[in-house]
């Protein structure tokens, strides 16, 4: 009879003081729609060759939290070079959506390169996918990363002129003003130089196309720069300079 007594003692202690035991509710889940999503990339082939494949299918699988294929799931594409958001070379779209096996697709092409890109370094493009209905700012990127193989030197031609380039720094800061040096470029005897090519590797428009160039580069990166002369006769030659910009 004690522990009833205690029990009832309780229970009328409950009533006066007027409390009221509330079931705590877990609060929502929150944070990108893509929380359950798992990505897989790839890309066939994963090595393009100027002169040989230049054309590459790049595929994504999206599942969900058990595993089975997510259907209906839209990815915005975009390409980068070296770590730094360029646009290089085409794709087929810039956005794709899953199909009911959950997967999407795109062809990557290679750029066009011109006469005075052989030689130069071949290129890390990155096929980036970021899944749209996200917030920008915690979206999650996947890609899947590509070689890309610029022409080798053809063998010269008697009489091509040979270029050469200076620097002001090959450091430079985000917005800081490069200058660039290619009088020291020769044609051959009895020829002259009479245009000069720039491609400062960022993709930004330029109009140089004297002996002397400037460029700001306006992101952080790894840049190949190319410096292209041509004689009267259409001979080129070329040669390139690596700038690394840090914020």
């Amino acid at each position: 009879m004690k522990g009833f007594s205690l029990a009832l003692t309780f229970l009328a202690a409950v009533v006066v003081s007027g409390c009221t035991v509330h079931q705590t509710e877990a609060p929502p889940l929150t944070g990108p729609s893509e929380l359950a999503l798992s990505i897989a990339m790839s890309a066939s082939p994963d090595t393009l060759i100027s002169g040989g494949l230049q054309q590459s299918s790049v595929s994504l699988q999206a599942r969900d939290a058990s595993g089975a294929p997510k259907a209906n799931q839209s990815f915005l594409l975009y390409t980068t070079v070296d770590g730094v958001p360029t646009a290089y070379g085409t794709l087929t779209t810039d956005k794709i959506t899953t199909g009911s096996d959950g997967r999407a697709t795109a062809i990557y092409t290679m750029p066009k390169f011109t006469p005075f890109d052989a030689g130069t370094p071949s290129r890390v493009v990155a096929i980036q996918a970021v899944s749209t209905g996200t917030d920008y700012a915690t979206a999650v990127q996947h890609s899947v990363q590509l070689l890309v193989v610029p022409p080798a030197v053809p063998a010269g031609v008697t009489g091509s002129p040979t270029a050469s380039v200076t620097s002001s720094t090959t450091s430079a800061k985000v917005g800081q003003l490069v200058s660039f040096n290619a009088a020291g470029s020769l044609a051959a005897p009895g020829s002259s130089i009479v245009y000069y090519y720039w491609n400062f590797g960022d993709n930004l428009l330029n109009e140089e196309h004297g002996s002397d160039a400037s460029h700001a580069f306006a992101s952080a990166g790894t840049f190949t720069v190319i410096c292209g002369v041509q004689d009267e006769q259409g001979r080129t030659g070329s040669t390139f300079k690596t700038i690394v910009v840090t914020n």
